[in-house]
């Protein structure tokens, strides 16, 4: 059995296909087959100009193309496309997502920030350095918005989303939400008691490799002063220099203060980087559905 996803978001679109490794008990264990990256920042024009642009609902519907060709060579039993905040907000997001349906007859979903914080939660406890009896913050920075979540012996107790994001701070951040984001996220650490947090998104897992670390939790400290290593280069010399890919390069500082600021008000001096996130949820998803349909679950 095989599923994919499309996880498009507002600072990439990002396919990834899977196939079920072992099952033990309820637990699946996938095995990403492919994984195609396509730096499409729908963000870029929503977060500025309220709508996706001419040009890059035309790269929408290539990569719509695209992937139901390689559903058929997969030979994928179920697929998901799901959409978040840049899509979501879009004046012409609907039409885009209408488009595809009639034009390639596939069709994106839009998912709330909930549902985004929920796709991710499913993944979370397969990292061995997250225990299930503990209390924890996930954090989760996409490029336009951020969700936090509280978890404490297993289970959600809070969670929200916040319109702050890698693209949209990149420029200018909106004080009233960070404000807001501050407050919550103190206020809910206060009542939980987080020991550690739990980072995902494609920022964090890039800092955990370039501060040298594989597996083990990045420390807050060593995570600031990579940060404030980082503010002194140029976005040409972190391409050149650093070898950041051109979409991660001018979003990594502004996503990174996010992640600091949230580790800050909840008060936890390390952050676990399980490297899952929402495309690994949703797959999930899938293959449990089928497993209960043929009772192999």
């Amino acid at each position: 059995m095989k599923v994919a996803v499309v996880d498009i978001g507002s600072n990439a679109i990002r396919s990834t296909f899977y196939g079920i490794d072992q099952i033990h008990g309820d637990e699946i264990l996938m095995k990403k087959l492919s994984y195609l990256r396509l730096p499409i920042r729908l963000g870029e024009d929503v977060f500025k100009d309220g709508k996706i642009s001419l040009s890059k609902v035309s790269k929408v519907l290539s990569m719509a193309h695209a992937f139901k060709h390689l559903c058929m060579i997969h030979e994928v039993t179920d697929y998901r496309l799901v959409a978040t905040s840049a899509m979501r907000e879009a004046e012409n997001g609907q039409e885009l997502i209408d488009l595809v349906k009639s034009q390639i007859e596939v069709e994106i979903e839009l998912i709330s920030g909930d549902e985004e914080a929920e796709m991710i939660f499913e993944s979370i406890f397969l990292c061995d350095q997250v225990d299930s009896k503990g209390s924890y913050m996930t954090i989760d920075v996409g490029g336009g918005s951020t969700e936090i979540t509280f978890l404490n012996k297993g289970e959600r107790c809070e969670a929200k989303s916040f319109r702050l994001g890698s693209v949209r701070c990149k420029n200018d951040v909106n004080q009233k939400e960070w404000k807001k984001f501050q407050v919550w996220v103190n206020q809910n650490a206060l009542k939980y008691k987080p020991q550690k947090a739990i980072g995902t998104g494609g920022n964090i897992n890039k800092m955990h490799r370039l501060c040298g670390y594989r597996s083990k939790p990045l420390p807050l400290k060593e995570f600031q002063e990579k940060v404030a290593y980082l503010k002194q280069f140029t976005y040409q010399e972190l391409i050149e220099e650093e070898k950041l890919k051109t979409d991660r390069a001018d979003v990594i500082i502004p996503a990174s203060k996010i992640y600091l600021e949230a580790m800050i008000q909840a008060g936890v001096e390390s952050i676990i980087v399980p490297k899952v996130g929402l495309a690994e949820g949703v797959a999930r998803k899938l293959f449990r559905t089928h497993l209960e349909k043929q009772d192999l679950f």
